[in-house]
C-alpha cells in the first residue's frame, strides 16, 4: 500500500533539504534578485572547487549546451557527432548555429556513445576529407560514457569534445567527476536532477576564457561603454542565459546534500535489483565496467590535437579564435582569448545598486564581485585538486529492459499498467535518428539505441521515494509480470 494511496509516485521529483531557505531568504533580504549577486559567486567558487576548474552558473542546462557548441566554433553548415540516444536538448543547439548534427549509435555496455562506431565512422571521414568539427558525448542517467577510448579517438582525430553531463551531476570516471573531461562541460540543475535549483545548469571548462566567454554571451554580452556613461554597447551575440541570485541559494542548499542524493538514489535501484533478481525479463541498465585506476585522460582531453584544431579555427568571430578560448595550454588560443578579457565589462543584466533596479552603486557591487571572482580563478588555477579515484554511477533514474517473451508484457504495455496504478515511468530516450525533426539527417548504426528505447523502461526514482512507496511499484511490476504470464 501507498504512503498515500490517492497521490500518484512520480518518476523523479526535487527534494530540499531546508537548508536552502536560508541562502533565498538573504536573497531577498538583501534584494539581489537577477542575474549577478553574492549567491552566484559563492556557488561558482563551491561548484570550482569540487570540479577543479571554473564555472559558469546558468538558466538551464540547454542553455549551457548551446553555448558549448559556440565556444567550440560551430559555425553554419559544420557537423558535429552526437548520440541519437538522448533528450533533444543534446542536439538541438547544434541546429541553433546553422549546423548538422550526425548520430551515432550506442554500446549495450553503458547505453552511451559507441567508441568503435565513432572510430570506423572518423577514419572513413578522414580517408573521405570530410571530418566533422566536434563530438558531443552524454551521460545517460547518471552513467559515464568510456571517456578514454572517446578522448582517445577524438585527439587523434583534433577534434574537441562537448560533455552533456546534464543527468551526470556527481557522476565519475576513473577519478574525475563528469563534465570536467573533454573541453567543454555542461550539468543540468533542473527540478527533477539528482540536486536543483528548480531551473538552471552550469557550464565548466578547464580554460578559464572559455567560461568567462561563455558567462559574458549569457548576460546578452555587453561590452564596457567607452563613454563612461553606462550605455548597453554590444559588439557581439548574446543570450539571456545567467541564472538568478535567489535559484543560486537553492542550489547552493541543495550542494550541501549532493553526496547524500547520489546514495539515496542508488538505493532506490539497489532495491529495485535485489527485488527483481528473482523475475525473468527484466535486467538493469548495466554498470560500465570502466575501473578504478585514475584517469590519465587530462592532458589527452585537452591534447595538442584537439589543441590545434582550435587554434586551426582562425579568426571567424563566433569560433574560438575570438577570445572564446581553448585549451589553457594552447599559446595560440590564448593570445587571440585576451580580446575577450574583459568579459565581465557590465556582467549584469541591467540589475543596479542594493535595490536592483536603479543608482550606480550596482557598478560598484559588480565590480567588486567580479575582483573576488577573478581572485577565486587565480587560486583555483594554481590549487592541487586531487579528485577520488574509481567510477561511480549515479542512478539518476532506474532504468531497466524489458524481454517481452520472458516478463509476458512489452515495457510500453508495462509503462501503461503502471500509469494505470498511478505510477509515473517512461521509456529509455527515444532515439534522436528517428525523431521527425532529425529525419534525413545521417546516422551511423542506430540498432541498438532503437532497442534500447523499445525495451526500456525508468522506473520512479526520486531520492525522497519511501521505501513504502517503492515497495508499491515493485508489487505492481511483479503483479504486471504474473498477470502477462497469465
Amino acid at each position: 500500500m501507498k504512503s498515500n494511496p490517492s497521490e500518484r509516485i512520480f518518476l523523479s521529483v526535487p527534494h530540499m533539504s531546508g537548508s536552502e531557505r536560508q541562502y533565498v531568504d538573504a536573497a531577498f533580504e538583501s534584494n539581489w534578485l537577477s542575474t549577478i549577486g553574492p549567491n552566484l559567486l559563492a556557488l561558482e567558487q563551491r561548484l570550482g572547487e569540487m570540479f577543479g576548474q571554473p564555472v559558469a552558473l546558468l538558466a538551464s542546462g540547454t542553455a549551457g549546451m548551446h553555448l558549448g557548441v559556440r565556444l567550440l566554433g560551430i559555425q553554419p553548415g559544420d557537423e558535429v557527432v552526437t548520440p541519437s540516444l538522448t533528450f533533444a536538448a543534446s542536439c538541438n543547439p547544434v541546429l541553433y548555429e546553422g549546423a548538422r548534427p550526425v548520430f551515432v549509435d550506442s554500446e549495450r555496455t553503458s547505453w552511451n556513445l559507441d567508441p568503435n562506431l565513432l572510430d570506423d565512422f572518423l577514419k572513413r571521414r578522414a580517408a573521405a576529407g570530410r571530418l566533422p568539427k566536434a563530438v558531443t558525448v552524454v551521460h545517460l542517467y547518471g552513467q559515464s560514457a568510456d571517456m578514454d577510448s572517446i578522448l582517445g579517438i577524438c585527439d587523434r582525430y583534433g577534434l574537441p569534445v562537448l560533455e552533456d553531463a546534464a543527468h551526470a551531476m556527481g557522476t565519475r570516471y576513473r577519478g574525475r567527476l563528469a563534465a570536467t573531461l573533454g573541453q567543454v562541460g555542461v550539468v543540468s540543475l533542473g527540478g527533477n536532477k539528482v540536486i536543483t535549483a528548480t531551473s538552471g545548469g552550469l557550464l565548466t571548462a578547464r580554460a578559464p576564457e572559455l567560461v568567462e566567454r561563455a558567462r559574458y554571451w549569457s548576460t546578452q554580452a555587453r561590452d564596457q561603454d567607452p563613454l563612461g556613461i553606462n550605455n548597453y554597447v554590444h559588439s557581439e551575440l548574446g543570450y539571456n542565459y545567467r541564472m538568478s541570485n535567489v535559484l543560486a541559494g537553492i542550489a547552493l542548499g541543495q550542494l550541501d546534500v549532493l553526496e547524500l542524493r547520489v546514495q539515496q538514489r542508488q538505493r532506490v535501484f539497489e532495491r529495485y535489483h535485489a527485488a527483481f533478481a528473482d523475475l525473468p525479463g527484466i535486467e538493469p541498465q548495466p554498470e560500465g565496467g570502466f575501473g578504478d585506476r585514475r584517469s590519465e585522460i587530462g592532458d589527452r582531453g585537452g591534447g595538442a590535437a584537439a589543441c590545434s584544431r582550435l587554434e586551426a579555427l582562425g579568426d571567424r568571430r563566433s569560433e574560438i579564435g575570438d577570445g572564446e578560448g581553448g585549451a589553457a595550454a594552447c599559446p595560440a588560443v590564448a593570445r587571440r582569448a585576451k580580446a575577450g578579457a574583459s568579459v565581465q565589462q557590465g556582467a549584469g543584466s541591467g540589475e543596479r545598486g542594493a535595490g536592483g533596479q536603479g543608482g550606480s552603486g550596482g557598478n560598484v557591487q559588480r565590480s567588486t564581485l567580479n575582483a573576488q571572482r577573478s581572485t577565486f580563478n587565480v587560486q583555483l588555477s594554481t590549487s592541487q585538486h586531487q579528485p577520488p579515484t574509481g567510477s561511480l554511477h549515479t542512478r539518476w533514474l532506474s532504468c531497466f529492459l524489458i524481454d517481452e517473451s520472458k516478463f509476458g508484457m512489452s515495457s510500453a504495455d508495462l509503462i501503461r499498467f503502471l500509469d494505470a496504478a498511478n505510477i509515473e515511468s517512461r521509456p529509455v530516450w527515444k532515439p534522436m535518428h528517428t525523431q521527425p525533426l532529425y529525419r534525413g539527417y545521417e546516422c551511423v548504426g542506430g540498432e541498438v539505441a532503437a532497442d534500447l528505447n523499445r525495451r526500456g523502461i525508468c522506473l520512479p526514482s526520486s531520492s525522497s521515494l519511501s521505501e513504502q512507496d517503492q515497495q508499491f511499484v515493485i508489487e505492481r511490476i511483479r503483479q504486471a509480470h504474473k498477470r502477462g504470464k497469465g
